[in-house]
């Protein structure tokens, strides 16, 4: 019974070993961009009238302003506020990031890993947060290239984008 009860926890104990390495090399592999975090630690979406309910309740203030419309009147980075638009990206590695875009103009979505998305979500979101515009180094743009599932050698400069860190984000299925 003692040996049967040492093997077992040997094997425990090899499994949570082999489970440490993996994550401190996947997140090794992100320190100059950005940590995907623990994504089993995030909670699972609420469904509400069909909807897809990601992290705080959605907050029920000021008008939705579209993402095109949040961009063309950047100036700074503002207050929180609600943006839709069209998911068009999710980061294929977690789902820790998604890109919400109206015509060319678009903006990504980040999570601070509080709440990941499906890798397959579509539709449209609302999100909740302050727009800013972000400047990325080469490494920055490459990885996130990689996240979005393209080649990173492609990407062969630096870059910025629009981003928006959310509390909330509400997803509309697709009809």
């Amino acid at each position: 019974m003692r040996r049967i009860f040492s093997v077992a926890i040997l094997i425990a104990s090899a499994a949570c070993w082999s489970t440490l390495a993996a994550a401190s090399e996947h997140k090794h592999d992100h320190k100059d961009t950005h940590d995907h975090g623990d994504k089993t630690a995030a909670p699972a979406a609420k469904i509400v009238d069909g909807k897809q309910i990601y992290g705080e309740t959605m907050p029920d203030t000021g008008k939705i302003v579209s993402i095109g419309s949040a961009i063309k009147s950047f100036k700074a980075k503002g207050k929180p506020q609600r943006i839709s638009g069209e998911i068009t990206k999710v980061c294929q590695k977690e789902g820790c990031w998604m890109v919400i875009a109206e015509g060319d103009q678009f903006a990504r979505v980040m999570t601070k890993h509080n709440f990941v998305f499906p890798v397959d979500v579509r539709g449209n979101a609302t999100v909740y947060g302050a727009l800013d515009k972000k400047e990325m180094d080469l490494a920055q743009a490459k990885h996130m290239a990689e996240d979005a599932g393209k080649d990173p050698k492609t990407v062969t400069s630096a870059t910025h984008e629009f981003r928006i860190v959310a509390s909330s984000v509400v997803i509309e299925p697709v009809n």
